[in-house]
């Protein structure tokens, strides 16, 4: 048996993990319940902060049902935005995950805290039970429950990743990263086997991955930790600059994997609308769309080469080199400019440009505390 909670931070920043969760659901839900894991229940917790959002915490409790659960995650809203940014109510979720699930004896039990900030302290004037957070995760622990923290890249808030290290120290040893939202759908699955504690059913799944060619940096990290594996860069999954052209390593700028999310783009849409619906704030200059057709390319648009199997971003005068292109001077660009094992992405300084429907959309976000 398998219980395993998952905890989603809905505050603005974050609301892009649930849109892609919502994207990705008819490929979750049949991973989830329909393949060896026999006797799995999923929880969901979604939280906010206190009066600055429009609810503190939503749950729902354990369920095999695909219904339930498909229902839950299309209709739960965003909590809002925080205006104290000083934290989230990461302890409320603790306090559900221990007071409100009906965990079962006997089962294999997990807790997913997925989130970019931190929790408030018992002294906190708006945390009026005076709920503390590590008091909830040793009495989840007590109780038979693993806590993996999943630290999110959103706004490079790096002064968070105690939290989510310590939530995770008996159990991998540090936070799992969740490099891009848009493999939230995979590290649910990933996760999912990794509560069997079977080194045997861990590496089918890896095996399945890499044969589906979902198999990227990401993965390989969680992979690595929940198999206890001395984790390394393989020349496959992430060519060093030498083995893609002459030129040397500096040239070739990578990107780091906080700077932007990738969203999914499912129907033509304008830019800002999918923006929005990720929950961001829209500013022109700070989206790059798949290239797919031949067009032109100014000299002044930057951009970003991502490694299809590895999911490594790199950009820089490099990038144009690699694709053959000039460096001072407007040209045409086309896929076939793509180099091999790389997906091609364009700066977009527009307001309304439209995305196509089944692309990817790189958007950078910006930290929103003062």
């Amino acid at each position: 048996m398998i219980d395993i909670a998952f905890t989603f931070d809905m505050t603005m920043s974050m609301t892009p993990c649930m849109f892609e969760v919502r994207n990705q659901l008819n490929r979750l839900l049949p991973q989830l319940f329909d393949g060896r894991l026999r006797d799995i229940r999923v929880a969901l917790i979604t939280h906010g902060d206190y009066d600055s959002s429009s609810y503190v915490t939503r749950h729902m409790n354990f369920t095999s049902d695909v219904g339930a659960m498909r229902d839950y995650v299309m209709h739960v809203s965003s909590a809002g935005s925080n205006i104290w940014n000083d934290g989230e109510a990461y302890e409320q979720a603790l306090r559900v995950a221990k007071k409100e699930l009906s965990w079962r004896p006997g089962a294999k039990k997990a807790l997913v805290v997925m989130g970019d900030d931190v929790p408030h302290p018992p002294t906190f004037p708006f945390n009026v039970d005076r709920v503390d957070w590590r008091q909830e995760l040793a009495q989840l622990r007590a109780m038979g429950v693993k806590t993996y923290g999943v630290q999110c890249p959103t706004l490079g808030r790096r002064f968070s990743a105690a939290f989510y290290d310590e939530l995770s120290r008996e159990t991998c040893g540090e936070a799992l990263p969740l490099h891009q939202f848009v493999h939230v759908a995979d590290m649910m699955v990933i996760l999912s086997y990794g509560v069997l504690e079977s080194a045997e059913e861990l590496e089918m799944l890896e095996q399945g991955m890499q044969a589906e060619g979902r198999y990227t940096r990401n993965a390989e990290i969680l992979f690595n930790r929940l198999l206890h594996r001395t984790d390394r860069m393989s020349a496959v999954r992430s060519p060093t600059i030498s083995t893609l052209s002459a030129l040397s390593a500096t040239d070739l700028i990578p990107v780091d994997p906080s700077r932007f999310q990738v969203l999914t783009v499912v129907e033509r849409r304008p830019i800002r609308s999918v923006v929005e619906e990720a929950g961001a704030v829209f500013k022109a200059g700070r989206g790059f769309y798949q290239l797919i057709k031949r067009e032109d390319l100014s000299e002044k648009k930057q951009i970003v080469l991502v490694h299809d199997a590895s999911g490594d971003m790199f950009t820089g005068e490099a990038a144009r080199a690699m694709m053959n292109l000039p460096i001072d001077t407007k040209t045409k660009v086309g896929p076939s400019n793509a180099p091999v094992g790389y997906t091609v992405f364009i700066q977009s300084t527009s307001y309304n440009r439209m995305l196509d429907a089944n692309t990817r959309f790189l958007y950078e976000l910006e930290d929103d505390r003062a």
